[in-house]
């Protein structure tokens, strides 16, 4: 069961704030955290935008890695760039649920029209393997199996 935090305060900063501490809450480069906001908020468009945003930067020119990014703030190369692209891809996926049962929510931002196979790693050791195709889960385990419970499953497709 998911606990009962009151997120309207964050959702109205990111979504409809002119607050000046607000301001970064849909900033999308470097280490800015607006798609991570996006992805923990539930705001599934958004953070679908600003993945395929931050996933058509180019790689930082003259650099071995193509995991570099250009100079977003402050230096270069950006590693922060694609760091927070992964953490959201993977909170849009599974994210903890702050509560006090170490519960997880599955697929709480992430788009009906993406498919995807993914094994990620979850609070207090539980690993949760699954698939989603056509907007359907179609395989989805969870380890150790005591845990499954903790996953909470909020697709809505």
């Amino acid at each position: 069961m998911l606990s009962n935090i009151d997120i309207s305060p964050a959702l109205q900063c990111a979504t409809n704030s002119s607050r000046r501490t607000c301001s970064f809450s849909t900033a999308n480069g470097g280490w800015t955290q607006g798609i991570l906001n996006a992805a923990l908020l539930g705001l599934t468009e958004r953070a679908k935008n600003m993945i395929v945003e931050r996933a058509q930067t180019p790689p930082a020119i003259g650099y071995r890695f193509l995991a570099f990014a250009p100079h977003e703030q402050d230096y270069e190369p950006s590693a922060d760039h694609y760091a927070n692209h992964n953490m959201a891809l993977q909170w849009m996926i599974l994210q903890p649920a702050d509560d006090v049962n170490g519960s997880m929510i599955l697929f709480g931002a992430w788009p009906c029209e993406w498919d995807v196979e993914f094994k990620l790693h979850g609070p207090r050791n539980t690993t949760v393997t699954g698939k989603l195709v056509d907007g359907m889960v179609v395989s989805l385990e969870v380890e150790p199996k005591e845990r499954k419970d903790a996953v909470i499953n909020v697709l809505q497709c």
